[in-house]
């Protein structure tokens, strides 16, 4: 079952905040849903423009308390973003003190109040705790940012509230985690486990524009239009991906975003399914602006503009498959040489990388691992694309060593018997593909350590970095303020799994975690990205 929440507001009661094309991409959206869904399996409730007022929109989440384990739950939101000062009490959360709210229908008129991000922490987690639903959430707004210069394009961002809100009266505050630190109060919301698309980058601005007859915001548009070119067999790492290739050919300095609570399900299929084989890494695109299509991957994932011509990216369309060579590699992405002329310049695709220039981690087979499984696993990884490591012989100095334990097989370093990850069968072909697949993540980490920028201008002296090691594994799930132990992030940094025997299967191993603090102590502004 999907249960949604469909909020959207063009006539807000202030003229100067009235939008256009909220209503439209509401209706596209539950459009969508009705087309591709069985309307005994969707369950709507729409709240759109005077309906949506604050207080309606917290009675709304309760919309989503019917949801269980199996069933999904869908956030659609669709109007004014902004900001507000945030309490002292929240100002560890958000260091540059601002909070991002949604502006509902009656916030800006006496009395109202815009509904807070730490608010919509405590809505979606208390709509997921008990039952574990999927949970998506979709924003076409934007939170900060000025407005465009094109006449023919509006942001949706309305001007910060003036007034400063007390912690006091954020809504479910006693169910945030509270904690004393130098004498002041801190709090920080529960959190419940969600995936969400933002319309863009909190520093941008979400617009609308007219598209045909209608008037529709840039990022619903284009979100809809993939969802129905892939008949919704796309995962939300890919749906981003093309997101992003796609709605600068619409509007300027509007970048999709993707949150996840949990990194792996932004490998879930949209609204939750799993997907069925492995996702495409990566997606070709048409840039109307420079007029070349691209491919998502750059400098930044260690590939080297020198070695373009080693790069061949894989594209299959319908029954075609086709192989393309690189022109030139650029920071965030790289030109393709040719590309068949039956690519539709409106559409995205997904590729990936079938030969790139890269350092591959020596793997090698332990001596106590018979022929016959040897010859397995050998095939095993061409069979699944061991993009970042290759099966070596002992004379080639293995890194790391594919060792057989009690009938499983488990990957070690030279001269330690503790394994790196999971152990898993060494019997049955599935698990057989899901260790070589674990074992080319390992191989993917160190690919990512190698990557720098030997262009950069940043000094050590514009940034500063602390990294904490949550002391409980058991606590960090439950509260984001878990006590923490500071340790050195230039050195190895060791990190255990504990293992609870009360709990069942594998939720007895109890996954550590970090806190990790960026500050700039420049005068230039600097953007932090995770990579992983």
């Amino acid at each position: 079952m999907i249960y949604a929440l469909v909020i959207a507001i063009d006539k807000y009661p202030i003229r100067h905040h009235q939008l256009n094309g909220c209503i439209n991409d509401a209706e596209a959206f539950i459009a969508y849903l009705e087309g591709n869904y069985a309307c005994e399996e969707l369950n709507i409730k729409r709240l759109m423009d005077e309906d949506a007022t604050r207080n309606r929109i917290i009675e709304g989440f309760q919309h989503f308390r019917q949801a269980n384990a199996d069933d999904t739950c869908v956030l659609y939101y669709c109007g004014h973003g902004a900001q507000a000062t945030a309490p002292p009490e929240f100002r560890h959360i958000d260091p540059d003190g601002l909070l991002e709210t949604l502006v509902c229908w009656d916030s800006r008129i006496e009395g109202g109040r815009d509904l807070f991000d730490k608010e919509l922490s405590y809505l979606i987690w208390e709509a997921t705790k008990d039952n574990n639903p999927h949970f998506t959430a979709i924003f076409d707004c934007c939170h900060s940012g000025t407005n465009t210069r094109d006449t023919r394009v509006r942001a949706r961002m309305a001007e910060a509230a003036k007034d400063i809100p007390q912690a006091r009266d954020f809504h479910g505050l006693a169910s945030y985690s509270r904690s004393e630190h130098a004498g002041r109060t801190q709090y920080a919301p529960p959190s419940g486990r969600h995936i969400a698309l933002a319309g863009a980058r909190a520093e941008q601005t979400a617009k609308e524009l007219r598209i045909g007859q209608k008037t529709h915001g840039a990022f619903t548009y284009n979100l809809i239009a993939i969802l129905e070119q892939f008949q919704g067999n796309i995962t939300y790492r890919q749906l981003i991906a093309h997101l992003q290739g796609r709605v600068p050919n619409y509007v300027q300095d509007q970048t999709p975003q993707l949150g996840t609570i949990e990194s792996k399900d932004g490998d879930l299929l949209f609204l939750g399914k799993r997907a069925d084989a492995a996702a495409k890494d990566y997606t070709i695109h048409y840039d109307a602006k420079a007029k070349e299509w691209r491919i998502n991957v750059g400098e930044i994932h260690n590939l080297s503009n020198s070695q373009a011509d080693q790069i061949i990216v894989g594209l299959k369309v319908g029954t075609q498959s086709y192989e393309l060579g690189v022109a030139k590699v650029d920071i965030r992405h790289a030109v393709l040489k040719i590309v068949p002329d039956t690519l539709d310049k409106s559409s995205s695709y997904p590729a990936e990388l079938k030969s790139f220039p890269a350092r591959l981690l020596r793997v090698g087979l332990d001596p106590e691992i018979d022929k016959a499984l040897a010859e397995q696993i050998i095939q095993a990884a061409k069979d699944v694309r061991a993009t970042y490591f290759k099966i070596v012989a002992q004379k080639e100095e293995p890194e790391y060593w594919i060792k057989p334990l009690d009938g499983n097989l488990i990957l070690t370093r030279p001269g330690d018997d503790h394994p790196v990850f999971r152990r898993l069968p060494a019997d049955d072909a599935d698990m057989l593909r899901l260790f070589l697949l674990d074992v080319n993540t390992v191989g993917h980490y160190h690919h990512v350590l190698d990557i720098h920028n030997p262009r950069t201008t940043i000094k050590d002296s514009e940034y500063e970095i602390e990294f904490f090691r949550i002391a409980d594994n058991a606590s960090w799930e439950a509260d984001d303020l878990a006590p923490a132990e500071k340790v050195n992030w230039q050195e190895e940094v060791i990190f255990n799994y504990d293992y609870d025997p009360t709990k069942e299967g594998a939720a007895r191993w109890l996954m550590p975690a970090f806190r990790c603090k960026v500050r700039n102590t420049g005068t230039r502004t600097l953007y932090f990205s995770v990579l992983s």
